[in-house]
């Protein structure tokens, strides 16, 4: 049986309701999205992505249907408020002009499945209304007064209650639809709150896995088995990605009010639900306003009532950092360089291209370990500029890092520890602008040698003699000068007599510094870079 689905959206939210499709595709659910557009853009862009499982309804075609909605709108209600008060002609419109339709669920578009929804229409039944509640986790509790049920899921039948529930939901509507509580009113929201107790033919949604999101997940155990995420012992049938909303500065990225426990105590939720859906909301902005040049001038939508408290970017282990960096990754990518001339991301190669070539094996294979190699850039320019050759490439990187990387870039393996990348040895073994960052930068480099078959590539190191205790404070990302990363000073003599020691020669600086010294306090500061191999 095929589900009818209707959701509103402007050109602004049309990734997230991409990544909807996408998921209710992944899951090979039998659905039909009626798709109401509340930009002219937005509908532009999706008649020329032609998406077959999706219809599109202009928010003119919608207000010719029901013209009291141009009442409304023509008043006092602020953008956000009058897309609000839209919500239950939706359903409406679609029960209305499509033959034979006797159920529609209303969706927002900032949800992603992980199941077959068959599952909540089991639960459902012939019921005519289904809503989903809240259940809020207890520090959430003080939400409680935005409503018990939340809007994100609301399924209707055209049956006498079913239709009559509409109605009435369209007339509170229209009466009152502020961003604003108001006693027992908020928003579209808290009318559902009366539902129970006026319309007997209602099924109140009691699956735990149906409408998890950032204010419920904190009450269940979430654990990833048999390919599956589950709430305790139930399957993970959507979440709602709610308090995700865009960053200015840079464009592009998101912040993300995660869940309060979850986000210190559970891997599950932040690495494998929200970092993996980040990584592809970013990809999926990136990729629209690549392919739709108006996107990138269009207006956003303001929420002047919304507050988002967000703290400052906490470092290197940041989600925006994280998110900012694969973005660039992302571009980079998209850009072809030719061979003398990489993109901003893979500068140093041509300083080491000549040592690929000698690494590979007769049949062209090689392996090498990137630490501290970011989003695999490096590997992506090796492979434009040596197509013959069959590269393995690794990346050791920060967790965050990781997350992203492995839902965005499948051509890089990922490892966040040393531990696990350096069971194995690598015909070279890369470290650029990142082993300072090392707490013990000297154990990390003997386990870097002892991962090292051929060659191991140190670059733009901070080096000097007798530099033990002195910290650097660098700003590495242009774009995000508050992403600050703490590093030390090498004593790049010690350096080369530990590589000696394990079997490496330095066969010569690969980036011959220029000019004098740099002078901070007593130490005099260059940054180096070397080239060594194994006999």
């Amino acid at each position: 049986m095929i589900h009818h689905y209707c959701s509103y959206f402007d050109h602004n939210y049309l990734p997230r309701a991409l990544l909807m499709v996408e998921s209710l595709r992944a899951q090979k659910a039998a659905f039909h999205l009626h798709a109401f557009c509340l930009s002219d853009l937005c509908a532009a862009m999706l008649r020329e992505l032609a998406l077959p499982e999706v219809s599109i309804v202009e928010l003119a075609t919608l207000e010719q249907r029901f013209p009291e909605l141009l009442v409304v709108k023509a008043g006092d209600r602020t953008p956000i408020e009058y897309i609000f008060t839209m919500t239950p002609f939706l359903p409406a419109y679609c029960l209305e002009t499509t033959p034979g339709l006797d159920e529609i669920t209303y969706l927002d578009s900032d949800l992603e499945f992980h199941d077959d929804p068959q599952r909540v229409f089991d639960h459902i039944g012939m019921r005519s209304i289904a809503i989903i509640p809240h259940r809020f986790s207890p520090d959430q509790a003080e939400d409680r007064h935005y409503g018990e049920f939340n809007v994100g899921w609301v399924t209707f039948r055209a049956t006498e209650q079913g239709l009559r529930c509409l109605k009435d939901w369209q007339r509170n509507c229209l009466a009152w639809c502020y961003d604003r509580l108001d006693g027992d009113r908020y928003a579209d929201q808290r009318y559902l709150d009366r539902w129970p107790i006026t319309y007997q033919d209602l099924k109140i949604v009691t699956l735990k896995g149906a409408n998890a999101a950032n204010y419920n997940i904190d009450n269940y155990q979430v654990s990833e088995r048999d390919g599956r995420f589950w709430c305790d012992d139930e399957p993970l049938i959507f979440y709602h990605f709610h308090g995700v909303v865009p960053e200015p500065e840079p464009e592009g990225i998101y912040f993300a009010r995660f869940p309060l426990r979850h986000f210190k105590e559970s891997a599950v939720v932040m690495r494998r639900l929200y970092r993996p859906y980040l990584a592809r909301l970013v990809a999926k902005t990136y990729a629209l306003k690549a392919g739709f040049a108006a996107l990138a001038n269009a207006a956003r939508l303001p929420r002047p009532g919304m507050k988002v408290f967000k703290p400052p970017i906490g470092g290197w282990w940041d989600d925006r950092v994280s998110q900012a960096r694969a973005l660039r990754a992302l571009e980079f990518r998209e850009r072809r360089p030719d061979v003398d001339a990489p993109a901003a991301g893979a500068e140093r190669l041509p300083y080491f291209a000549d040592t690929l070539q000698r690494a590979a094996d007769p049949q062209g294979r090689l392996s090498v370990l990137d630490w501290g190699g970011g989003f695999g850039e490096y590997g992506a320019a090796a492979r434009r500029f040596f197509p013959d050759l069959t590269i393995d490439w690794h990346v050791v990187e920060v967790s965050t890092v990781c997350d992203y990387g492995g839902a965005l870039f499948a051509d890089t393996r990922f490892h966040e520890t040393d531990d696990v990348a350096l069971e194995r040895t690598f015909d070279i073994v890369l470290a650029i602008g990142a082993l300072h960052c090392s707490v013990d930068w000297r154990g990390t480099l003997a386990r870097l040698a002892a991962a090292t078959r051929r060659f191991l590539i140190l670059m733009d190191l901070p080096s000097g003699s007798n530099a033990d205790g002195f910290t650097l404070t660098e700003r590495p990302l242009p774009y995000m000068p508050q992403a600050v990363c703490l590093g030390g000073v090498v004593d790049d003599a010690d350096l080369c007599r530990r590589a000696a020691q394990a079997g490496l020669t330095l066969e010569r600086d690969l980036v011959p510094w220029q000019g004098a010294p740099l002078q901070i306090g007593p130490l005099q500061l260059t940054y180096r870079s070397f080239l060594f191999s194994r006999a």
